[in-house]
């Protein structure tokens, strides 16, 4: 066995507690230890698109068009009124009413990315647009310093509608203009009056729209526009032919004439117009002379009568032999062309209410109808077989 000294182990047990102090020093200093916090990155800013815009004189707006010619991302916006745009304008601009309720919705359906060029009449709605396009995220607008007014003015090309030559003018005037353009296929003559004033006299060769029907604008809105036009009502009541005017200059008609006085005054004058009045029409005879009329005509295959009431009334009671069509329908004029115009007829209403009776009479007039009567004063159950032997 071998024998330590105590010197040894008192020198073991010191260097033991040494380095069990080291171990413990170096783990709390390792424990104490906060690492620094590292800064925050905030996240990146996304990029706004940069507006270009701002004014610029005429001529850099005429050279910024020349540039862009057929440029499909490039556009040309007159905020004009529609008619004012209409007579005038820069060459490929497109209109947009800065006054329209809805403007704002209208800019916000174009394309942000394309490059534009803004302008009014004399600068002041273009900027106010201009704003407008820089909050809607426009990327590129510019306006015309001074508008239409200063690119005029400095001598730069607009396109120009031919002005709309559109007045009213005496029966003489219009009776000259209608002789030196009778063999003038561009020369239309407009009645307005209502159909059955139109069957009974009109001027020649005029066609007729009924102002008041309602597809009255549709019809004129069909018409070539740039042909001229001569227009007549009866005479100055309401204005009918000036409003007439006013109409087909919003449809943008090249050349109207209205007759001042309308065919009143072209009568009075003594001016000619086309009396249609086929030959034995009698426009009325008493319930007795129809009466007559029947009788004389039992067997005539020729003969017909015609009850123009609602069918329902017609169910009820009615001439016998009658056939009915209602002058209420829809197709009441067509029905009636479907008959055989050289026989003889007899029409009644229940009354002379509306004159619905002398109306269907013109109507037939019209149509070319030979010989037709009219129960004057209408014709009733009662009348009717008060009269029967």
């Amino acid at each position: 066995m071998v024998k330590v000294s105590k010197d040894l182990i008192v020198l073991a047990l010191l260097v033991s507690l040494v380095i069990g102090a080291m171990l413990i020093g170096g783990c709390v200093g390792k424990e104490t230890e906060i690492p620094p916090e590292e800064p925050e990155i905030a996240p990146p800013t996304p990029e706004t698109p940069t507006l270009i815009a701002k004014s610029i004189t005429p001529q850099e707006a005429f050279n910024l068009i020349q540039q862009n010619q057929g440029n499909p991302d490039f556009a040309i916006i007159d905020l004009r009124f529609p008619e004012s745009f209409a007579s005038e304008h820069i060459e490929n601009a497109i209109n947009l009413d800065y006054y329209s309720e809805n403007f704002r919705h209208e800019l916000d359906k174009l394309d942000r990315g394309k490059i534009y060029l803004i302008y009014c009449l004399n600068g002041t709605q273009s900027r106010s647009a201009l704003d407008m396009m820089a909050e809607l995220n426009f990327t590129e607008v510019y306006t015309i310093s001074g508008g239409l007014n200063q690119w005029k003015e400095v001598g730069l090309a607009t396109i120009q509608i031919p002005a709309q030559i559109s007045e009213s003018i005496t029966a003489q005037e219009a009776f000259n203009l209608i002789r030196e353009n009778q063999d003038n296929p561009n020369v239309v003559i407009i009645d307005i009056r209502t159909p059955e004033e139109f069957a009974e006299e009109h001027i020649e060769n005029a066609i007729n729209l009924d102002y008041y029907s309602e597809s009255f604008r549709d019809e004129l809105d069909k018409l070539d526009k740039d042909k001229i036009f001569l227009v007549y009502y009866t005479g100055l009541s309401g204005g009918i032919g000036e409003k007439t005017l006013d109409i087909m200059a919003e449809l943008n008609f090249t050349e109207v004439y209205n007759i001042s006085g309308g065919l009143d005054q072209w009568k009075e004058e003594g001016l000619p117009t086309i009396q249609p009045t086929p030959a034995q029409i009698s426009e009325s005879i008493s319930a007795q002379e129809a009466l007559n009329l029947i009788q004389e005509n039992q067997d005539n295959p020729n003969f017909i009568i015609i009850d123009i009431r609602p069918p329902d009334e017609f169910a009820q009671w009615h001439v016998e032999g009658a056939i009915n069509i209602d002058y209420h329908a829809e197709n009441f004029r067509e029905e009636l062309g479907k008959l055989d115009k050289d026989k003889i007829y007899l029409i009644y209403y229940s009354c002379a209410c509306g004159n619905i009776d002398k109306k269907a009479l013109n109507m037939m007039a019209e149509l070319g109808f030979k010989e037709v009567y009219k129960i004057s004063g209408g014709l009733d159950q009662e009348k009717w077989e008060e009269l029967q032997p």
